[in-house]
């Protein structure tokens, strides 16, 4: 599909009119090399990240157009655990950030700047038994609360984890933590969305039976969780068929209306991995559709599709293609489009299969413009090195890309970060290659 189309198929489907913005030079910010970024856009100019570096964590915060970026140190030394660091900002400005230590107890760290003023130090909000594990997974609430989902396995022995996953919930107040709450049952991978106040659970449910790296598929389900972090209402089944190694599932909201995409596990070369996603009402939880195929992924792939809702309720969906036949790197960044409640559409490319690429993040803006956000390698003499990439398509200009950076670290999708706020400004966030911290902003 010509990029034509899609900028036609992004006007019906979204119904709006874009203004025009642009993003700012980069911003390199501290000088210490680091490993995985989570950046966080709010109204008013506000925007903050955190980052996992070789000696610690650490997080910054910008509150005004015109004011400097303030960085604290969140905690010293090396026992955090691989997973990615979380952050998210509530209406009011405050803005929470969670990471997991390993040393020397396992547990839930995290850290607050209040409304107009920087991060103070982490602290302990909850302790577990296997932080390498753990996948804490934010949302603010438009009370102020911090609802927190993470998963944890308990131990059966002495050093013995085991194989069960227990998903558990907590609430953070300015940062200040309820007592965790167990929600019963087994289930891993959570994600989670906000709708009003409260928030839709996903977790891939049932305890993992792989042999030789092929994995059996596990049920998909989802349920709404109050703003104590219980559950809300009935758990319903998305998906029988979810709970593909490497590949969690998505969620996104917007209103009552919520999408879940999900990747088939696959049994060998004759039945590989394949994404999908649904449809549902938020409100009660129920289904609006049948599972449908997503035309774009490339197996072994590059993580989940990414799909946000546009203002008419139509979807947009973006991943990594197959690429041609006998290619090096698979393909390179697709979008597909699909009316509400309908079939997804032939791909556009973005990028030529050039390079080993990530799956763009997608942002949908109040005026219909969509921002993809992501990282491509780039075939040159000596070490690889990786593009960050934004592509915007307005309903009025069309597809405009442009390379934000060619500083990028890694290529891992933890290492890239960005975010969107309600008034349309936005962050893009990377470890720099050189070392510190690389940062556009979108204003």
């Amino acid at each position: 599909m010509r990029v034509s189309i899609l900028t036609m198929a992004v006007v019906a489907f979204a119904g709006a009119s874009a203004q025009a913005a642009s993003f700012g030079p980069v911003a390199t910010v501290g000088t210490a090399p680091s490993l995985a970024t989570a950046a966080v856009a709010g109204t008013g100019g506000t925007f903050a990240f955190i980052a996992r570096q070789q000696t610690g964590i650490v997080g910054a915060v910008r509150r005004g157009p015109a004011a400097a970026w303030v960085t604290r140190t969140l905690a010293t030394g090396r026992n955090y655990s691989m997973r990615d660091p979380q952050i998210v900002i509530d209406p009011a400005g405050t803005v929470t950030a969670v990471w997991t230590v390993d040393q020397p107890q396992p547990a839930l760290v995290a850290a607050v700047a209040p409304a107009g003023a920087a991060f103070g130090t982490g602290h302990v909000v909850a302790r577990l038994d296997d932080a390498d594990g753990a996948r804490p997974r934010l949302v603010a609430l438009a009370s102020g609360r911090v609802l927190v989902a993470f998963d944890d396995r308990p131990f059966t022995g002495p050093h013995q984890l085991s194989s069960t996953v227990r998903l558990k919930t907590l609430v953070l107040v300015a940062g200040r933590a309820s007592p965790v709450r167990d929600l019963g049952g087994v289930g891993a991978f959570p994600a989670l969305a906000r709708v009003g106040g409260r928030a839709v659970l996903a977790f891939v449910s049932g305890t993992a039976r792989c042999h030789l790296s092929v994995c059996a598929a596990r049920p998909l389900l989802a349920t709404q969780l109050d703003a104590a972090g219980r559950r809300s209402g009935p758990t319903v089944t998305v998906a029988g068929d979810a709970g593909a190694t490497f590949y969690p599932p998505r969620v996104t909201t917007v209103g009552s209306q919520a999408v879940f995409a999900w990747v088939r596990p696959g049994h060998g070369a004759a039945s590989p991995p394949a994404p999908f996603t649904r449809e549902f009402s938020a409100r009660p939880l129920h289904a609006l559709t049948v599972a449908r195929p997503f035309p774009i992924f490339n197996a072994p792939g590059q993580g989940t599709p990414s799909v946000a809702i546009l203002p008419g309720g139509g979807l947009i969906g973006a991943g990594v293609g197959a690429g041609p036949p006998g290619g090096a790197f698979g393909g390179g960044a697709e979008l597909s489009l699909a009316p509400a409640g309908g079939v997804w559409q032939t791909p556009s490319v973005l990028t030529d299969p050039s390079g080993w690429t990530t799956v763009p993040r997608l942002s949908v803006l109040g005026d219909g413009q969509v921002l993809a956000i992501f990282a491509r390698a780039r075939i040159v003499p000596g070490p690889v090195s990786y593009d960050v990439i934004a592509a915007e398509v307005s309903p009025t200009t069309g597809l405009t890309q442009s390379t934000l950076g060619s500083s990028l670290a890694t290529d891992d999708a933890g290492g890239l970060s960005s975010s969107v706020a309600a008034d349309g400004q936005a962050i893009v966030a990377w470890p720099d290659d050189h070392g510190g911290v690389d940062v556009v902003l979108r204003t």
